[in-house]
C-alpha cells in the first residue's frame, strides 16, 4: 500500500516541501487530532484529519491530510 502525507494549515496551505509518500506493509500510528508534531521546524498542532481512498490508479492508494494550527512559543 502507498500512502502520501499531506500537512496543512488552516487556509490549505502545504507545510511542508517535501514530498511525503510512503509504501507501507503494516498499520502504522497516525496523529490524532490534538497531538503535536513537528514540520520543517516548527511546531503545530493537529486540528483534524481527513483519510481519502484512492484506486491507486496513480500510485496512491490512500491520502492523509493533516489540518494543522501552529503553536506559540512562550
Amino acid at each position: 500500500m502507498r500512502i502520501e502525507l499531506e500537512f496543512l494549515d488552516m487556509d490549505k496551505v502545504v507545510l511542508h516541501n517535501n514530498e511525503m509518500v510512503y509504501k507501507i506493509d503494516e498499520s502504522i500510528a497516525y496523529p490524532n487530532a490534538g497531538d503535536r508534531v513537528y514540520i520543517e521546524g516548527m511546531l503545530y498542532e493537529v486540528k483534524e484529519r481527513d483519510f481519502i481512498y484512492l484506486s491507486g490508479a496513480a500510485g496512491i492508494d490512500l491520502k492523509i491530510s493533516f489540518w494543522c494550527e501552529e503553536v506559540q512559543r512562550k
